[in-house]
């Protein structure tokens, strides 16, 4: 589901905190698109949760960084891709 009112204040207190000690605010446990939305529109830009990725074992780990050379930072990722929001370093999510 989405983000509770009571939630929705803690997230915001959060990310204020983490913007006024200028650090990267890392938002677990997304598991829905619309949980995603909320946190776009909290201008929350980094995000990991089941909604992109279930856990990968060490191989399947080892063939994903295979796909990326890059390891992540600054790749041009397709727009529909489920691992734009973890590959890309400026997501805006």
């Amino acid at each position: 589901g989405g983000i509770n009112a009571g939630s929705e204040a803690i997230v915001r207190a959060i990310l204020g905190m983490g913007k006024g000690l200028q650090i990267t605010v890392v938002a677990e446990g997304v598991e829905a698109a619309e949980q995603e939305r909320a946190l776009r529109e909290m201008q929350c830009n980094r995000v990991q949760g089941f909604h992109y990725s279930r856990p990968l074992n060490s191989s399947a780990f080892e063939r994903l960084l295979s796909e990326y050379p890059q390891h992540g930072r600054g790749m041009n990722v397709q727009e529909d891709s489920p691992w734009k929001p973890m590959l890309s370093s400026k997501t805006g999510i």
